[in-house]
């Protein structure tokens, strides 16, 4: 408690060291640069991305410290914090950090078993977290199949493939009790989805696939201050300042949150990561931000009709029909609905489409193309990404222009 209060003596000589935060305020986010906190009031809560999702780890009272392990190793921060209730906290960066653990030993020792215990905290936590929410059992180059993998994949949901045409996929079923016998996939409309509670999909429609593994497919209001059309980056920016205002925000996709933007396997050229990153990482950040902000993200959904300046619910609003006719209210509405890969003109192309032909290069599918030849059609910065992704996976990749690169 002596070092303790050394960190609270520090924080009051600084004064943007006294840190306040109101219940439900967000003190630190996972990623974020990170510091050194000591908890003086309140009680905060620890948030930790897990499959996408923020999973509670951890709560921290009066005389607790934290943000020691990515300081420690020099990496953002591991965690977000949001505080319970009002709280107040020292706060020190990483140059007064090092100069308090440097002059006392015994807070030095004692951060350096507690960052110990929390490494282990976090193995056991990705260790014991569940690595699949689903088994998804089909036919490879089968279109439902494909279309029901991209769906998931593309909307952060882990989940395992077993193949029917593997050599390995009876051993597969005889080996694991929750997966249903090869006798009983006879009759069985597939793909078939194997949840984790042991219920069984067959060949179901995405927003079955996606109401069964916990994605909001419903909205919670008949009316929203901003209904936003598509949730590539630019629909999701929509929704966090449009939620980071204290709006009701709602964002509708009829895929996944990222867009076209989340299928790319690098992009370097996004404000604010000079280093570059993926587009399912781009996407996923954006993704828990919005939801932080408590934007409301609709999947599995489309828009089919807008009426502006309709009277609805009693006021003059927009009117909004999703394709099962729900009706919504909106005062202002945010069409990003991005673009749409243009079609290969050639005769007979469309019957394989998704069943070998197929438009974009997403990143989880390059695992199936182990020991296969791939053609790309197209010399853009896309094409060049999938034929550096797919080069380490297929057994030839060969890229098709109409002029010389």
């Amino acid at each position: 408690m002596l070092c303790l209060g050394i960190v609270e003596r520090v924080g009051a000589d600084h004064g943007d060291s006294d840190v306040r935060v109101r219940g439900d305020e967000w003190l630190l986010l996972e990623g974020q640069a990170p510091a050194f906190f000591a908890l003086l009031e309140g009680q905060l809560d620890v948030f930790k991305s897990v499959a996408g999702r923020d999973q509670r780890i951890l709560t921290y009272h009066p005389g607790d410290y934290f943000g020691e392990v990515p300081l420690l190793l020099g990496s953002p921060a591991i965690a977000s914090i949001r505080a319970t209730e009002p709280s107040r906290v020292a706060r020190l960066d990483a140059a007064d950090f090092h100069e308090l653990i440097t002059h006392c030993r015994v807070l030095n020792g004692e951060i350096l078993k507690t960052m110990a215990d929390r490494v282990g905290r976090l193995q056991r936590l990705a260790i014991e977290s569940q690595p699949a929410a689903a088994t998804v059992i089909g036919h490879h180059l089968d279109l439902a199949s494909h279309n029901l993998r991209d769906f998931l994949a593309r909307n952060r949901v882990a989940f395992s493939w077993l193949d029917v045409e593997d050599p390995a996929f009876g051993d597969r079923l005889r080996s694991d009790s929750s997966l249903p016998a090869a006798d009983d996939l006879g009759g069985i409309a597939l793909p078939v989805v194997v949840l984790a509670d042991g219920r069984r999909l067959e060949a179901p429609s995405t927003r079955e696939a996606a109401n069964a593994v916990g994605l909001q497919t419903e909205p919670d209001h008949d009316s929203y201050d901003v209904v936003v059309v598509g949730s590539g980056p630019a629909g999701l920016a929509a929704a966090v300042y449009g939620a980071s205002e204290g709006l009701r925000t709602l964002a509708v996709d009829r895929i996944a949150c990222g867009g076209q933007a989340g299928t790319s396997s690098r992009i370097e050229n996004y404000l604010g990561f000079p280093g570059g990153l993926s587009g399912d990482e781009l996407s996923g950040r954006a993704r828990q931000q919005a939801l932080r902000f408590g934007a409301e993200l609709l999947v599995a959904r489309s828009v089919v009709r807008i009426e502006p300046g309709e009277t609805f619910a009693g006021a003059t609003e927009h009117g909004i029909t999703l394709e099962d006719g729900t009706r919504l209210g909106a005062k202002a509405i945010v069409l990003a609905t991005g673009v749409q890969w243009r079609r290969l003109d050639v005769p007979g192309m469309e019957r394989f489409a998704d069943r070998g032909v197929y438009y974009g290069a997403a990143a989880t599918e390059a695992l199936g193309l182990r020991g296969r030849t791939v053609h790309l059609i197209g010399g853009g910065n896309s094409a060049g990404q999938a034929a550096l992704l797919f080069s380490s996976y297929a057994d030839s990749v060969t890229m098709r222009y109409r002029v010389p690169l």
